[in-house]
């Protein structure tokens, strides 16, 4: 059996954050901030077509998709979703707006 060694870090330890990904990240009381950034802002740029998204279109887009997903598909607290797609400047918008929907954080396989 090989000993166990707990190793430790000389830095204090980082505090954990109680709230979704989506408050942490896309929350303000500012109307003109998302987070700690300008709204209007670039979060994603695609570099193949030049397509930017910004940090306010990108929270307006992930709340309208939480949206659907629980009044049409009636998703709720622990379900999962399932999402294959190619890449794109709209999957950060889907997973923001499933974080937000269901409060799970997604699975990568």
């Amino acid at each position: 059996m090989i000993p166990q060694k707990i190793y430790t870090s000389h830095l204090p330890p980082v505090p954990i954050v109680e709230q979704s990904i989506f408050t942490f990240l896309l929350s303000s009381n500012d109307p003109g901030l998302v987070g700690p950034f300008p709204a209007s802002q670039p979060a994603f740029i695609d570099a193949g077509t030049g397509t930017t998204l910004t940090r306010g279109q990108l929270r307006n887009l992930a709340l309208q998709f939480a949206f659907g997903v629980r009044s049409i598909l009636s998703a709720k607290r622990g379900d999962v979703i399932l999402v294959y797609s190619q890449n794109s400047v709209a999957w950060p918008v889907v997973v923001f707006g499933s974080s937000m929907c269901i409060q799970h954080i997604l699975r990568f396989f």
